[in-house]
C-alpha cells in the first residue's frame, strides 16, 4: 500500500467561493422578495 506524499484534498479557488457567496446572496434575496410578495397578496385578499 502506497502512502500519499501530498494532501489529496484541494481547497476551492477564491473565485469559486466568491461565486458561491454571490449565489447564496442571490437566493436569499429572491426568497425574501417572494415572501414579501406572498405576504402582501395575503393581506390584500384578507
Amino acid at each position: 500500500m502506497r502512502t500519499a506524499d501530498h494532501a489529496t484534498a484541494r481547497t476551492f479557488d477564491p473565485r469559486v467561493w466568491r461565486d458561491l457567496t454571490f449565489l447564496a446572496a442571490q437566493s436569499f434575496a429572491i426568497g425574501m422578495a417572494a415572501s414579501v410578495l406572498l405576504a402582501l397578496a395575503v393581506f390584500i385578499v384578507a
